[in-house]
């Protein structure tokens, strides 16, 4: 609470504090420092001022007793707390002169009959039940009920959104974004000369109609099968566009079914992925809870080596190069298939590179002698440190070695250049 002064008194004279209050000064209140920024706001607070309770001298520029205002431009009358309008950034001014609050010269009805036409409509449509369109501004945010003039649609827009000049709302009826009598799913199934025939047949909502979609409905509603009784979900507007409209997924193969999973489809690949069911190794889900061109990423267990890793489902019983286990392809470290052991098994080739490893957290057994990784090496001869990819190392042909010591060689393999 602001220290207060006794009504009439000087600005000069102040009464006690209060607890734990500021004390006020005759230096120390909006009137001083109005008169010290006057070039600023300073004239104008002082001749605003219209509070009932408090007089500029009892309260501090940075109060937040929230003071009536008169604007000494267009006379309206306002409330806004003092800090609001001494502050430095942005300071709050009338929001009449701003144009945010309605007024006789800023309405929405005054801005129809100024549009030159464009909002001529507007005054028609209005259908609020308590509120005039001069109690409104053309810029409001304001959600408002309004009743087309053509087909008498009820609905409700924000004022804002029917006065902009790029692309203003109109009736949702007339544009075809709501069910009606005229424009709804159900009619345009009948109207579609077969095209969309079946859905009525497909539709099974258990509370809607289709007289209360459009056709275009973004809603996404429950459907069954007609041929298969599959049951899914799907928005309209997808079953019925003109360009590729979506059916049932399981008669499309994309869901697993009795009659199309993966488990059947090892069954009768004629021995061709007779081998993955031995391999699955999911946690929780079977083989018949996917299809054979299921994008879903499983884990698997080589029936020969015992390597675990994961592979998608349709990655592996494509018919054009389906994946196998990557450790019997060679393509991760194990035991029996690493830098290290590759290194000691290369006659002497390769023997150099276990005394210039200097990876500073893996060794080499965690790589394979053809991996594409750049690791850090360390010269035996001259002990000059680079980085180097493994497979340019151990490669028969051209292996890169020191840049230092082989310049020619250098760390990257030569690309030879035929002439």
């Amino acid at each position: 609470m602001p220290t207060t002064l006794r009504v009439g008194a000087p600005p000069a004279v102040l009464c006690p504090p209060a607890r734990g209050g500021p004390r006020l000064s005759s230096t120390h209140n909006l009137k001083v420092w109005c008169e010290e920024h006057q070039w600023e706001l300073g004239d104008n607070l002082l001749e605003e001022w219209d509070d009932p309770v408090l007089e500029p001298w009892e309260v501090t520029r940075a109060s937040s007793h929230r003071a009536r205002w008169k604007c000494r431009d267009c006379g309206w009358s306002f409330h806004f707390t003092v800090h609001a309008r001494t502050r430095s950034d942005h300071p709050s001014r009338c929001p009449a002169c701003a144009g945010r609050v309605a007024t006789e010269t800023n309405n929405l009805a005054l801005a129809c009959e100024q549009s030159g036409g464009r909002l001529a409509h507007l005054p028609a449509e209005w259908h609020h039940s308590t509120k005039r369109m001069e109690d409104f501004t053309p810029g409001s945010h304001e959600k408002v009920p309004w009743r087309c003039g053509t087909c008498e649609w009820e609905w409700d827009a924000t004022i804002d959104h029917r006065t902009g000049s790029n692309r203003p709302t109109g009736c949702p009826a007339c544009a075809g974004q709501v069910a009606t009598e005229n424009h709804n799913l159900a009619l345009a199934c009948e109207q579609s000369g077969g095209r969309l025939a079946h859905l009525p047949g497909e539709w099974h909502h258990p509370t809607k109609r289709m007289e209360n979609f459009t056709p275009a409905s973004s809603e996404k509603v429950p459907w069954i099968c007609g041929r298969c009784k599959w049951e899914w979900d799907a928005i309209v507007g997808s079953r019925t566009k003109s360009d590729r409209p979506t059916g049932c997924p399981a008669c499309a193969g994309r869901v697993a079914t009795e009659t199309n999973n993966l488990a059947l489809a090892c069954a009768q690949s004629g021995g061709r992925l007779a081998r993955l069911p031995g391999e699955w190794h999911h946690s929780t889900k079977r083989m018949e809870d996917f299809t054979p061109a299921s994008h879903e990423k499983v884990l698997w267990r080589c029936g020969t080596c015992e390597w675990e890793w994961d592979a998608t489902i349709n990655s592996r019983t494509r018919s054009d190069r389906p994946s196998g286990c990557p450790a019997c392809a060679g393509r991760v470290a194990t035991e029996t298939n690493n830098l290290a052991l590759a290194c000691e098994q290369s006659g002497g080739r390769l023997a150099h590179l276990l005394e210039e490893w200097n990876h500073p957290t893996k060794r080499m057994e965690d790589f394979t002698p053809g991996s594409h990784e750049k690791v850090p090496w360390t010269c035996g001869a001259c002990e000059r440190k680079w980085d180097a990819r493994i497979d340019h190392r151990t490669e028969s042909n051209h292996p890169t070695g020191c840049p230092a010591c082989d310049p020619i060689s250098g760390s990257e393999p030569k690309k030879l250049v035929q002439l």
